[in-house]
């Protein structure tokens, strides 16, 4: 089998900066996970691994550089953020059952396999609302929806962070089951040790990918007792080299210079998302958009009887004000068609000309039988 069909995912001279006037957040970084592996992503807070996972996943696009991956539909994914993606208004089991609907999954399904995670995860309260839930909790929460539809490729951003010791290793064991059985696990996390536990270790720093290598093949390289001691190392030596290159450097002009043509000649212009659906309608996500929609309203009557009562009072009161049939309202009436007397402001009701003579008697007749007060103009046309 070619080394390309073993790889899930496959990260090639990868750049990726926010804004032309900040640094690299990734930097020509490559990398790549086997299947049916799990690969551990270290690194500190803002070295670019969620900047990476985004990427991936094909929430963010790359400025230079490819991702291939072996799964091609959005379906095969599991994805748990760094940050939570939960509606606090919706109780753990509605969560599930959204998310279930929106993955296609039958309401059969969603019930057989989210018994099988509260048992996993230790959801014991399957009916308290999120927003109840500590960070912990929130996070199983989250994790138990991205183990939901069983996906092949499974990229988890820190999913231990905040969880009990006991649980968190119930979660190891279960991932090391599901590489196992065929999927492949891409995780992030800030805890050394439990890494040790995966088939791959991923060691990066200011956007860079240091080493990569299996736990025990790193410490024997390095003659090291344990990861932390190598990943010093490889930190102190990156630092250092960083200093050595300013040295050489020419100067400022020269390194501009530099960076003109990296941007130039290395960095393709147009870089395509890794996951991109051509589909614009599904209906199981309407049905899930629909449901939460219900939920919603369900969950906050309060303002659904202040959307659903504003309209129909603002109705009560415009027709209260200005919508009824007027009632002896005075009309000026200038009818020079016939050659008529009349009514003045004494005899309001009376016109003195026949319905059957002209048309505007008939109309007058009709706004009269309305109970229009009309009132003669004679007196005005005198001066005209």
């Amino acid at each position: 089998m070619d080394l390309k069909d073993k790889c899930a995912i496959r990260v090639e001279n990868a750049y990726k900066r926010h804004s032309s006037k900040l640094p690299y957040v990734l930097d020509k970084l490559c990398m790549t996970v086997q299947k049916s592996t799990i690969y551990s992503l270290l690194g500190a807070s803002g070295c670019g691994k969620t900047t990476l996972l985004s990427c991936i996943t094909g929430q963010n696009v790359l400025n230079g550089g490819n991702i291939h991956l072996s799964i091609t539909s959005k379906k095969q994914l599991g994805f748990m953020p760094q940050q939570i993606s939960l509606y606090p208004e919706f109780t753990i089991d509605e969560m599930i059952c959204y998310y279930g609907l929106i993955y296609g999954m039958s309401l059969q399904q969603i019930k057989e396999k989210a018994e099988y995670l509260q048992a996993l995860l230790h959801l014991n309260h399957f009916k308290r609302k999120c927003g109840s839930l500590s960070g912990g909790q929130q996070r199983r929460v989250s994790l138990a929806i991205t183990l939901l539809h069983d996906p092949e490729l499974l990229i988890l951003d820190e999913p231990t962070s905040g969880i009990d010791p006991v649980i968190a290793e119930e979660i190891w064991n279960h991932l090391l089951y599901l590489a196992e059985s065929g999927r492949t696990i891409l995780i992030t996390t800030h805890y050394i040790d439990e890494a040790k536990k995966s088939h791959m270790i991923g060691l990066m720093r200011k956007g860079i990918l240091l080493e990569e290598s299996p736990p025990k093949v790193l410490l024997e390289k390095y003659n090291m007792k344990s990861l932390e001691d190598v990943f010093l190392l490889l930190s102190s030596k990156q630092q250092h080299d960083r200093i050595e290159q300013r040295r050489k450097s020419i100067g400022v002009e020269a390194h501009r210079k530099q960076s003109v043509l990296l941007e130039k000649f290395e960095l393709p212009r147009k870089c395509k998302r890794s996951l991109q659906s051509k589909e614009y309608f599904r209906g199981s996500r309407m049905k899930a958009q629909i449901w939460k929609h219900l939920l919603w309203m369900k969950g906050n009557p309060g303002v659904m009887a202040f959307m659903t009562l504003v309209p129909m009072l603002c109705i009560l009161f415009f027709n209260w004000a200005v919508g009824h049939i007027p009632d002896q309202m005075p009309l000026g009436v200038v009818n020079q068609e016939a050659s008529l007397s009349y009514c003045d402001s004494r005899t309001p009701q009376r016109i003195n000309c026949t319905s059957s003579d002209y048309f505007s008697c008939i109309y007058l007749e009709k706004l009269r039988e309305q109970s229009i007060r009309l009132v003669g103009m004679t007196r005005y046309l005198t001066h005209l």
